[in-house]
């Protein structure tokens, strides 16, 4: 799954745009499709676009979402 381009929304009170179950649940898919590449990123640490463990002669890769922000990895043969 690829993550999709954000478009910032620019927030002014008392302008467009509203602040409306359309635009809310805009916000809420965009949380939602993020979770979700994440949590494959997460399930399946070894899938690299165009690439698996047999044509990486056997390496594997995991990348680490800390709590604090920061990303760790490791990569490693069998």
């Amino acid at each position: 799954m690829a993550l999709q381009n954000y478009n910032k929304t620019d927030w002014v009170n008392g302008t467009a745009p509203a602040i409306n179950s359309t635009n809310l649940l805009n916000i809420e898919d965009g949380i939602d499709r993020a979770t979700k590449a994440i949590q494959a990123i997460e399930t399946n640490p070894y899938v690299l676009p165009s690439a698996s463990v047999s044509t990486l002669g056997g390496v594997k890769m995991q990348i680490i979402h800390n709590s604090d922000g920061s990303v760790t990895g490791k990569i490693w043969s069998n």
